[in-house]
């Protein structure tokens, strides 16, 4: 009872929890379309499978119907390299608690609730943290099947995950989630069948995350806008140049350094000019993506498409995002790593790969 008449909270044992600081991927050789990405923390490693259709994983497909429209495949073998850094969070005095949530995804977007029981006598403040998420492309198209096989992979042409804020009542912490994916065109003639049917795509996406919940929390939401447009050449063997912007600094204004970051909001727009212009929308090919958010105020949320020998355009996107910062009662390192790892299925499900610090 001497922590009660106190005023204190009570001790919590629990064990310490991961959460995604930054994360990285690149294609090692060209541009690819995104047909799983895949990443997890955990306290001393983090989980990854990216997968770009055929043209990273060398699977031959079966042949088509005479009916069908060009369907071409490419297939070739890719690696990814991919960098991320972690940071774990440890306290007997706040709630640390994992949640995840799957939604099927498509054009229009999807709302759900990540929940989260807390231990016994837990109350105060919450804020929810990013800790992985997965896309995956196999979910069958929304019109029914077709001569593209959407396992395959689309090009995005507009991606979004947002984590709300945290409502803490009746022994549990939830959020709101909002998720959406759409696919834009190739305008290739050896894809037909893609753009013909690329507004019914519908993925699956999950979000892991942790609240962490307790008393003298403080949570800091600051926004910020990355935007760059690369022009091309007209040379696929020497497309142009994409230097990548730096990170931008922001100031989270909590009254003590925060103890664990990330980003709370992305929502990246491809071919911005183009999004929503029916027949002239834009699709991706993606040959990197990064995001993150560090207690030093360093943020970023950039892309690009360069791939010499294969890139047939040139380069836009625009992400609006959020980077979440919180300070608790407790402590927290981090740590970070980096890989290449091949592009592998098996039985036709990716192969997620371990990456350790």
């Amino acid at each position: 009872m001497i922590w009660w008449l106190a005023g204190c909270s009570p001790s919590i044992e629990q064990e310490p929890v991961a959460v995604l600081e930054s994360f990285r991927f690149d294609w090692e050789r060209f541009n690819h379309r995104v047909s799983h990405l895949e990443i997890g923390a955990s306290v001393d490693a983090a989980q990854v499978s990216i997968i770009g259709g055929t043209s990273t994983t060398g699977v031959v497909p079966d042949p088509l119907p005479d009916e069908c429209s060009t369907c071409n495949e490419f297939p070739f073998l890719d690696y990814s390299l991919v960098e991320v850094g972690v940071r774990v969070l440890e306290s007997d005095r706040v709630a640390l608690v994992p949640a995840t949530l799957t939604l099927e995804v498509g054009r229009d977007g999807a709302t759900g609730t990540l929940r989260g029981a807390l231990p016994k006598g837990v109350d105060g403040e919450g804020a929810v943290l990013l800790s992985g998420f997965s896309l995956d492309t196999s979910p069958e198209l929304s019109g029914g099947p077709s001569c593209y096989d959407p396992a395959f992979g689309w090009h995005p042409s507009r991606l979004v995950v947002d984590l709300g804020a945290v409502t803490v009542e009746d022994d549990a912490a939830t959020a709101p989630v909002t998720l959406a994916f759409s696919a834009g065109n190739t305008h290739d003639p050896d894809r037909v069948c893609i753009d013909e049917v690329n507004d019914q795509a519908v993925v699956d996406m999950t979000v892991s995350a942790v609240f962490v919940v307790g008393k003298k929390l403080e949570t800091a939401d600051v926004p910020f806008v990355v935007e760059e447009e690369y022009a091309f050449s007209g040379s696929p063997t020497d497309p142009g140049e994409q230097p990548e912007p730096p990170d931008q600094q922001v100031e989270y204004g909590l009254s003590e350094a925060p103890l664990a970051t990330g980003i709370a909001r992305m929502e990246w727009v491809f071919y911005p000019d183009l999004y929503d212009a029916d027949d002239n929308e834009q699709g991706a090919y993606l040959r990197t993506l990064a995001f993150g958010a560090t207690p030093d105020g360093a943020v970023n949320a950039t892309s690009t498409n360069f791939s010499v020998g294969t890139q047939l355009e040139g380069f836009a996107y625009r992400t609006e995002a959020v980077a979440r910062a919180v300070f608790f009662e407790g402590s927290s390192t981090s740590w970070t790593a980096e890989g290449r790892f091949d592009t592998l299925l098996e039985d036709g499900v990716p192969v997620v790969h371990t990456l350790e610090p």
